[in-house]
């Protein structure tokens, strides 16, 4: 008897879009770059810095980069990223002789 309730019984989904998920974008949602050598949370984004780069992940999803979009840290300075420190709201970057502030809230209006 069990055998033929079970049977008789039916799966009802909504009809909406409710319950569906767009998959991420493989491009957007890749993982931290290779060569990486230091992470920093900072403004609800990861920041991870290579010894020539820094990149960062989408906000509050710290494994979400976009390996395509970079922050070039003066480049031809010739200096390698030794690290990263977010303090009072600034993403402090260290090279071997310098010291670079990323100042702003998002892509829009970083600056370097």
């Amino acid at each position: 008897m069990v055998g033929a309730a079970l049977a008789s019984a039916s799966l009802v989904l909504p009809r909406d879009n409710a319950l569906i998920t767009a998959s991420p974008d493989t491009q957007e949602n890749q993982p931290v770059p290779s060569g990486t050598k230091y992470l920093t949370w900072h403004n609800s984004r990861m920041f991870a810095a290579t010894a020539t780069d820094v990149y960062y992940s989408k906000v509050e999803q710290p494994e979400a980069f976009d390996t395509s979009t970079n922050l070039a840290v003066n480049p031809d300075d010739g200096q390698p990223i030794m690290g990263m420190l977010s303090i009072f709201g600034v993403l402090l970057i260290f090279k071997s002789r310098s010291i670079y502030g990323l100042f702003g809230t998002d892509p829009n209006n970083w600056e370097i």
